[in-house]
């Protein structure tokens, strides 16, 4: 399941003046096990909530601008418990590419740092809102667009 807490700005330009910006997104992730009888572990919960540094980073007011191309996990300890969050704190951009950065959490506190790159996609952004999620939150399963 994913809970987002806030978005972040505009990141529908694909050519910036290559000035970062301080974004605010951050989102609480509850992840099911992935695998029906395996519980997921720790290591894996981290590795699969990276992932999401894109949304948290490059979210803007259009959507989705910016395809995820790579993606760095930087753990100085494995995440306690089933929710894991990621808290944006920085992105910037220039000649269609970015790059953002996110801090890993737990209750407990942080537990690392991930970076991502992503290529701009502008004209074909991705509008998370437009998902909504199904009946089946419990399973952590999300719709498609409505």
């Amino acid at each position: 399941m994913i809970r987002r807490c806030s978005r972040v700005g505009n990141s529908s330009g694909a050519r910036s003046s290559g000035r970062g910006r301080t974004v605010s997104g951050s989102v609480w992730h509850n992840l099911p096990a992935l695998v029906e009888g395996e519980r997921i572990t720790a290591f894996q919960r981290a590795a699969f909530i990276g992932d999401a540094t894109n949304l948290v980073c490059n979210w803007g007011t259009e959507g989705v601008g910016y395809i995820n191309s790579d993606v760095t996990v930087t753990l100085s300890r494995l995440p306690e418990g089933h929710e894991v969050g990621l808290l944006a704190r920085d992105q910037m951009s220039a000649e269609g590419i970015s790059v953002g950065t996110a801090v890993m959490y737990d209750r407990i506190g942080p537990v690392g740092t991930c970076v991502v790159t992503g290529i701009s996609n502008v004209r074909r952004q991705v509008d998370m809102a437009a998902f909504e999620v199904s009946a089946s939150r419990r399973s952590g399963m999300v719709t498609g667009p409505s």
